[in-house]
C-alpha cells in the first residue's frame, strides 16, 4: 500500500491565493495572453499544493483535450409549427 500525502488546508489556500496573484501579475503587468497565464497559474498552484509534476501535466492535458462545447448553451430549438396564421 502506498502512502498518499494529504496537504493541509492552509497550504491549499496559500497555493490558490498565490496562483491567483501570479495570474493577475502575468496578465496585468507583463501583458501575457490570458490562456497562457491560466496554464502557468494552474501549474504553479499544482506545484505549490504538492502535486507531482506528472499528475499536473496529465491534468492540464486532459482539461485541454476536452471540448469546450459542453459549457456552451444549447441552440434554440426550431419550432415545428407552421408560420401560417390561424383560420
Amino acid at each position: 500500500m502506498t502512502a498518499v500525502a494529504t496537504p493541509d488546508a492552509a497550504r491549499l489556500v496559500f497555493a490558490a491565493v498565490a496562483g491567483l496573484i501570479l495570474l493577475l501579475v502575468l496578465i496585468i503587468k507583463f501583458k501575457v495572453h490570458a490562456m497562457i497565464s491560466i496554464l502557468i497559474g494552474a501549474v504553479g498552484i499544482g506545484l505549490m499544493a504538492g502535486m507531482p509534476l506528472s499528475d499536473i501535466i496529465g491534468s492540464v492535458n486532459s482539461s485541454l483535450s476536452t471540448p469546450a462545447a459542453s459549457s456552451t448553451p444549447p441552440r434554440a430549438r426550431r419550432s415545428t409549427r407552421s408560420c401560417s396564421s390561424p383560420r
